[in-house]
């Protein structure tokens, strides 16, 4: 009888053991690596607003503040980084790290985004009166010990669109930065 208990008692042990696996998300299944080699000459920060403009196709005005775009944003915003809870814990202390790195609020060096936009084709303005429909305003980066995680906050408006987020960015190396999370922090779709 007590060898049943025992066994029974290890199975359960086991399936908790197996369950609590499942349930956790691995570097793997989440953080995805570029597999292009980063230029020689650009520094690490020019590449994470290279990878953080990836996806913007079209031209913007750069907001050089974060208090004015936040107020066009207005109720929609909520403004704290929550992580997934079912991440693995190293990702996640290495994510803190680099949220810990800045605070995200302060503004991206409006020339470096400008030279990294014309790598893109992108053009842009700069200021919060600037004319231009799509307005953007990224802050500066926060990196963990050892620069391969980066956190940066963006802020982007349309015409009937307003997108608050903080993108989580990795890179091996030697590699370019890619976007491998969003944590949206707030918006809307009118």
């Amino acid at each position: 009888m007590a060898s049943h208990r025992s066994l029974l008692t290890s199975l359960l042990a086991l399936a908790a053991s197996l369950a609590s696996l499942s349930c956790t998300a691995h570097w793997s299944a989440i953080v995805k690596y570029s597999d292009l080699a980063a230029p020689g000459e650009q520094s690490i920060i020019a590449g994470v607003y290279l990878a953080a403009l990836e996806d913007v196709d079209h031209s913007f005005t750069l907001e050089d503040s974060l208090s004015a775009i936040r107020r066009r944003l207005g109720e929609y915003t909520q403004g704290s980084v929550r992580l997934p809870g079912y991440w693995e814990d190293s990702i996640t202390d290495e994510i803190k790290a680099a949220l810990a790195d800045s605070p995200l609020i302060e503004p991206a060096d409006p020339r470096l985004i400008t030279e990294v936009a014309s790598t893109r084709g992108l053009a842009l303005e700069n200021g919060h009166e600037g004319g231009g429909q799509r307005r953007l305003w990224l802050s500066r980066p926060g990196f963990n010990n050892d620069s391969t995680i980066a956190v940066i906050r963006s802020v982007e408006l349309g015409p009937s669109f307003g997108l608050e987020t903080v993108l989580l960015l990795a890179r091996r190396p030697g590699y370019r930065w890619k976007v491998f999370h969003g944590l949206v922090l707030g918006g809307y779709i009118s």
